[in-house]
């Protein structure tokens, strides 16, 4: 639900387009993030699935500041 993830990002005073999402759930962590504008990075294998948004994904945290540094 992105709900949750507007509740988080106004608490801290940060639009979408500012802020990252970093999780190994499709349907939980990337999709109602990338809903809102986020930068969503999937961590672990390929997904598999027709989705509708851009998602960068990556093996394991080390290679997460290649990604986060380019946006």
């Amino acid at each position: 639900d992105p709900r949750a993830f507007l509740f988080v990002l106004n608490a801290l005073g940060v639009s979408p387009d500012r802020a990252v999402m970093i999780g190994d759930d499709i349907v939980y962590d990337i999709l109602p993030a990338a809903a809102l504008g986020l930068l969503t990075i999937h961590v672990g294998e390929d997904l598999d699935g027709p989705w509708d948004v851009s998602i960068d994904r990556i093996e394991n945290l080390a290679d997460l500041l290649g990604i986060v540094t380019e946006s």
